[in-house]
């Protein structure tokens, strides 16, 4: 089902809430103030934070939390001095990895490439989607099979989130 018109907008215009809340002075989430329990304490025991997002489907609007996510977890990570491993992998319908289909993808996946999120889509996807390398997004790698690129990201311990 393709997204335009007025449900864009409305994704758009809370991206643009998004990046004013990032220019504020105060952050949107009160990091300085520690959550429940020891979670900060917990999470310099295991080391690096590392997740995998799993994507699937065609949904603007789940790549878009899943970006706003990813924000967040690098925001969280500065302010805490935190090593953070983050992964997105995208199965199934993936048309919106196309590098014609949607800017704000395309740039969303360059700006977090570069801060060293790692992008993946799978090849059956793209095989059943009749798609080759050369039209996706610059910053995504094909892996062989999307399900099996989360099950070893999970064997490396990534705790594993999806937004179906």
């Amino acid at each position: 089902k393709e997204y335009g018109g007025r449900h864009k907008a409305t994704v758009l215009r809370n991206l643009e809430f998004l990046h004013m809340e990032h220019r504020k002075k105060r952050p949107a989430i009160p990091f300085d103030i520690e959550p429940v329990g020891t979670f900060h304490g917990s999470l310099k025991k295991l080391g690096a934070i590392k997740i995998v997002f799993g994507l699937s489907g065609n949904r603007l609007q789940n790549v878009m939390e899943t970006f706003g996510n990813i924000y967040y977890i690098l925001k969280y990570a500065r302010l805490h001095n935190e090593k953070v491993k983050i992964a997105v992998v995208f199965y199934g319908v993936i048309s919106l990895l196309l590098n014609n289909t949607d800017k704000t993808v395309a740039s969303y996946v360059r700006r977090y490439s570069k801060e060293g999120v790692r992008f993946y889509v799978c090849y059956n996807a793209m095989e059943l989607n009749n798609l080759v390398r050369a039209v996706l997004i610059r910053g995504v790698t094909p892996v062989p099979m999307g399900i099996l690129k989360i099950y070893e990201l999970r064997k490396e311990g990534y705790m594993y989130f999806t937004n179906p």
